[in-house]
């Protein structure tokens, strides 16, 4: 019988972002939702993948990257890319980031 385990991320830990702040307005990044269940994954296989959504504002500089790092046996996918990875970066520009999916699958060691 293969093992089978229940596994949860919070989003959210896992977005890196370089950012600062001012006294007008805070920088923000949110993740929505900002938990992923992955219910229950046989050992040594992976999950069906899983969408969240992504944004940032009054991020510094004005034009950069926000990179999004998934945690140890996780990966992360731009879903126009397709391609799955420990971590992948999102162009902004304009100190914001509108709504982007980030898909996120579990690989189960």
């Amino acid at each position: 019988m293969k093992n089978i385990k229940k596994f949860i991320l919070a989003i959210l830990p896992f977005i890196g972002l370089l950012v600062s702040s001012s006294a007008l307005a805070q920088a923000t990044a949110t993740a929505n939702p900002d938990t992923l269940c992955f219910g229950c994954v046989v050992t040594c296989s992976t999950s069906l993948p899983q969408t969240t959504l992504v944004a940032g504002a009054y991020l510094t500089p004005s034009s950069g990257q926000l990179t999004v790092t998934a945690p140890t046996n996780y990966s992360v996918s731009d879903p126009a890319s397709g391609t799955w990875a420990a971590s992948y970066t999102i162009a902004y520009s304009g100190g914001f980031l509108p709504s982007r999916a980030v898909m996120v699958q579990f690989n189960n060691p």
